[in-house]
Formats: structure tokens, C-alpha cells, sequence
């Protein structure tokens, strides 16, 4: 029994049918009491049962023949003390626990459901399988529910944790290790690895088997590869200017690695191979006498030197300046210990000197 500890329990009652009718009328203070009358097991929990229903009424009408009857009260604050109470109404309603349903297993997260009563369908679930204890609410559903594996395309098997977590295992993924509480890695070929040095395209298709293993075909300057990228363009290097001739790289592609270079500065090149360097490399105009070097657009590639020490310019062709006068001397012609000294003024003058007399440009010495 059920005393209502609230402002609405404890009243001066209002006019009732009793007043109404021939009968005296009934004074003094009221009190609703509350009677919780609990399911035989017998019955087996079925409130509608028939077996539920004789229990009920027998209860009813037990409670409804007292008539009077002593009860001890205590309110709020105060020390008990009996009360002589007597029947006014009998209301009777049947209330099912908020268990009945069996509410925390909804989510299929399982949990153990308790009524807390106090006049509302109010529950806690203990021992839910993936997460903590909930009021009013179901135990959570498994996480694996959402298969969180498989949000990266990746596959993969979950496997719930269990013991009042979320957590979750992945495993059989298909890029990679099992994973745990996150999910399975994504195709190694999501990031497009086979174009990752540029330009160099290629078919990407990852070989799976719980590794992030991938291979790359139709390879624009290269074979097929395996866990690498194609290769780049031969022309990313310059090769065409290798040599400082200058030049335009076209890759040949079609799965390799050749080039042509076109447009060269001082000659047409060869297939996969850089563009010809300036003849004037190797400074020939200085092989004999001095000179500054120009190259020009001959084939095979030539040049001219001006400022030549021993004699003119050269103007076509690729001859270098002319040697010294004095290479071989002729001043010693007659006089073997004559010495020769070119004039170096851009012609092929030299003047001897000589043991037996005096001579002019271009003379050899007299002898003895």
C-alpha cells in the first residue's frame, strides 16, 4: 500500500454523488492511497491472462469490503502515528511495467530492464552489449549496424567488441591489415599513384589480398610497373639542351622512353639524343694562332674566327686561324741559331734575327 506524499493526496473533498443523494453528507478530510498489486508469477506475467484478471479482482474487492481499517502514517518531517482510515472510492487501473515490452533489447544491443516505478513508466537497461547503461532509452545498437568497414570501399568483415563499448574490429580487409575502431584503408589507387610523376598516365588496378599492392599499365614512356608509379616523360629532364644546343623535346610515348629533339641551334640530332653543342666548344680558332669563335648554322655544324693573330679572318667553312709564320721558322734557313718573331697583327708577317747581319720583315738571315 501506497500513500500519495502529494498536495493532491491530501484534501478537503469535493461535493461527491453521496451528497446529492438522501444520504447524509460526509465531512472531514481525505486521503488517496495508492495500492500496487503485482502479477502472480503463477500467471506469467501476462497481464490480460485470465489467471491475471481473477487475481485483480480478487484483490479489488478484498480492498473494497474493509470498509475500515487502521494504517500508520508518517508525513514528511513528522513521527508516525496510526490513522483510523475508512473507504469513500475504489478506483482501479491496471498499469504495465515499462519492462513488459522489453524495451532495451529494440536496438538489438541486448540489456537487462528494470522499472523504477514512482508512478511513471520510467527504466534503466544494465549489461547492454555496446555501450553503457541507459535510462528510458534502448541499449545501443551494435556498431557494427552501420558497417563501418566498408566506408572507404575497402571492404573488410566487423566484428563488435562487446562488453559495454563501441568498439569494433575490421578484418579481411582488402588494401590492407585489419583495422581496429576505424575503417578498412581505401584502394591504394584512389590517390591515381600511376600518374604521380606526371604525365606519365597509366591504368591503375590494385591487386588487393589484404595489401595495398597495385600495379600501372598502358604506361605512356615506360613498361608496365608494380607498387611504383609510370615513368615520367624522358623530356622532364631537358635532354635536348644537354649539350647547350639548344633544342625542342617531343616525347615518342607509346610505352617508351624515346625522344626527338627539333628546332637544335647548331645542327639536326639524332633520335634520343641531345642536340649538337655549339661547334666552338673546343674554341678551334685558337688551335693555331689565336681567334674568337662564332658558330653557324651549317650542317655539319660550323663557325668563323675573327682576330686571328697570324693572318685573316675566316669566313666560311670551319678552318680554324692560321698558324704562326714562324711555325716552322724559316729564318734559320741559313743561320741555324736565328730566332723568328711573328709580328702578331693579324697578318703572317715574322722578322728574323740574325748572328751575320740585319734583315727585313719576312727575310730570312744570310749565312756566314
Amino acid at each position: 500500500m501506497q500513500f500519495a506524499n502529494v498536495p493532491a493526496s491530501c484534501r478537503r473533498r469535493d461535493v461527491s454523488i453521496s451528497d446529492m443523494s438522501n444520504d447524509a453528507a460526509l465531512t472531514g478530510d481525505f486521503l488517496q492511497v495508492e495500492f500496487l498489486v503485482s502479477i502472480p508469477n503463477q500467471c506469467g506475467g501476462l497481464i490480460r491472462s485470465n489467471c491475471a484478471t481473477e487475481s485483480f479482482s480478487k484483490v479489488t474487492n478484498a480492498l473494497g469490503s474493509l470498509g475500515v481499517f487502521n494504517a500508520m502514517i508518517q508525513i514528511e518531517g513528522s513521527a508516525p502515528f496510526d490513522l483510523l482510515l475508512g473507504f469513500y472510492s475504489l478506483t482501479t487501473q491496471i498499469t504495465t511495467s515499462p519492462c513488459t515490452s522489453n524495451p532495451c533489447t529494440a536496438n538489438g544491443g541486448g540489456g537487462i530492464c528494470t522499472a523504477t516505478g514512482g508512478g511513471a513508466a520510467h527504466y534503466t537497461c544494465a549489461n547492454c552489449l555496446y555501450g553503457p547503461l541507459t535510462t528510458d532509452v534502448p541499449c545501443a545498437a551494435s556498431p557494427c549496424t552501420s558497417n563501418p568497414c566498408t566506408a572507404n570501399g575497402g571492404g573488410g568483415t566487423c566484428g563488435a567488441t562487446g562488453g559495454g563499448t563501441q568498439g569494433y574490429t575490421c578484418t579481411s580487409c582488402t588494401y590492407g591489415p585489419a583495422a581496429a575502431n576505424t575503417a578498412c584503408p581505401v584502394t591504394p589507387c584512389a590517390s591515381g599513384p600511376c600518374a604521380a610523376n606526371g604525365g606519365g598516365g597509366g591504368t591503375c588496378s590494385a591487386t588487393g589480398g589484404g595489401a595495398a599492392h597495385y600495379t600501372c599499365a598502358n604506361c605512356l614512356y615506360g613498361p608496365p610497373t608494380t607498387d611504383v608509379p609510370c615513368a615520367a616523360t624522358p623530356c622532364a629532364s631537358g635532354p635536348c639542351t644537354a649539350n647547350g644546343g639548344g633544342g625542342i623535346c617531343s616525347a615518342t610515348g607509346g610505352g617508351s622512353a624515346g625522344y626527338t629533339c627539333s628546332s637544335c641551334t647548331y645542327a639536326a640530332a639524332a633520335a634520343n639524343t641531345a642536340c649538337p653543342a655549339s661547334p666552338c666548344t673546343s674554341n678551334p680558332c685558337n688551335l693555331n694562332g689565336g681567334g674568337i669563335c662564332t658558330p653557324i648554322a651549317v650542317t655539319p655544324p660550323g663557325y668563323t674566327c675573327a682576330s686571328c693573330a697570324y693572318g685573316p679572318a675566316t669566313t666560311t667553312g670551319s678552318n680554324p686561324c692560321a698558324p704562326s709564320p714562324c711555325t716552322p721558322s724559316t729564318c734559320t734557313a741559313n743561320d741555324a741559331l736565328a730566332t723568328c718573331a711573328p709580328t702578331a697583327d693579324g697578318t703572317a708577317n715574322y722578322q728574323c734575327t740574325c748572328r751575320y747581319g740585319i734583315v727585313g720583315t719576312n727575310k730570312a738571315c744570310p749565312g756566314n
